[in-house]
């Protein structure tokens, strides 16, 4: 599969123990108390819009990049997401259709037209992300662009993001089972296992955060490989969290 700079797709994981849904359900719908009350609350069901069906595949990765270790690795020279006074911390790479053995990628290739990036403006921290993901992802869902985008934002809109995670003005330590007992405080429903870290830097830096759903769009534990890949990425007892600029 292609990659787009330091935002780079998933390895071709194996998962073995993600909580499967038989059913799909709203793709564009109020999110509760999610998007209707400002904050996390009941997680919806989801369902595709008339005429479109979900693709073969078995659940649903959201990656969300720091910004900040992108922007102090390879893509300090990316002004759309690291000019100085942006304060990005996390920001969505991408909604990934996974397989239980492998993953689809790059579809088709009709790109994606330049008016579903006006309406959504804000989901991916640059265009040419944008563009790159829903070639290599959005394609193999079996969405339309609108759909796809439209459930990209509505899934990212489902975690709620530690305060200390929020735009942090001064580095900081962190390990692994902090960073996740820090969202699970804060995303009811979801437990450790749907959240898995990726470091930067052999150890040293916050890079990634995965966090996986069924096709239903319910928290669902990562694969057991996703978990070995995570530890590999992070073997220090504990990483450094750059802040934001």
């Amino acid at each position: 599969m292609q990659t787009f700079s330091s935002h780079a797709p998933p390895q071709k994981f194996h998962p073995l123990h993600t909580r499967t849904a038989s059913a799909i359900g709203t793709l564009i719908v109020c999110l509760l108390l999610a998007a209707c009350s400002g904050g996390p609350g009941p997680l919806p069901t989801l369902v595709v819009g008339p005429g479109e069906q979900l693709g073969s595949f078995d659940y649903f990765v959201l990656a969300l990049s720091w910004s900040p270790d992108y922007c102090a690795t390879t893509g300090s020279s990316d002004s759309q997401e690291c000019a100085v006074g942006r304060k990005l911390g996390f920001v969505l790479h991408g909604l990934w259709p996974q397989n239980n053995q492998g993953y689809p990628s790059n579809c088709a290739s009709d790109p994606l037209p330049a008016d579903m990036k006006a309406q959504f403006p804000a989901l991916y921290p640059n265009d040419s992300l944008a563009n790159h993901e829903w070639l290599a992802h959005g394609t193999c869902t079996g969405l339309k662009p609108a759909s796809y985008l439209a459930l990209a934002q509505q899934i990212k809109q489902l975690v709620a993001i530690p305060g200390r995670y929020q735009s942090p003005p001064a580095t900081f330590s962190a390990t692994v089972g902090e960073l996740k007992q820090d969202f699970t405080q804060v995303n009811p429903g979801f437990t450790p296992a749907d959240f898995e870290v990726l470091c930067s830097g052999s150890g040293r830096y916050l890079k990634e955060l995965y966090v996986c759903f069924s096709r239903e769009g319910q928290p669902a534990a990562c694969g057991l490989d996703v978990h070995k890949s995570a530890l590999k990425s992070c073997q220090s007892p504990d990483f450094v969290v750059r802040n934001t600029r």
